[in-house]
């Protein structure tokens, strides 16, 4: 499957990366969106600020996808289909 790493994007930029790769890969069928868990920050999050920006970003452009989560249990990437 494909994978669109977005570590070390922010909250600004995600979005510019997600409008000009999404497009590219239709007909690719899976893909995965890496946002992390934020757990490299100061103590662990419910999940971190890009994962809850990106699920938002797909949810408004009525993409659907299912949450992956780590070996931890810590969601932060999402799977797609194109």
């Amino acid at each position: 499957p494909g994978v669109v790493d977005l570590h070390y994007q922010t909250l600004r930029s995600f979005s510019i990366v997600l409008d000009t790769i999404l497009p590219t890969l239709q007909g690719q069928g899976e893909i995965w969106i890496v946002t992390g868990t934020g757990h490299h920050r100061q103590g662990h999050q419910t999940e971190g600020a890009l994962f809850s920006a990106v699920s938002q970003y797909l949810t408004e452009r009525g993409v659907q996808f299912q949450v992956g989560v780590d070996a931890s249990g810590h969601s932060g990437a999402f799977q797609i289909h194109c």
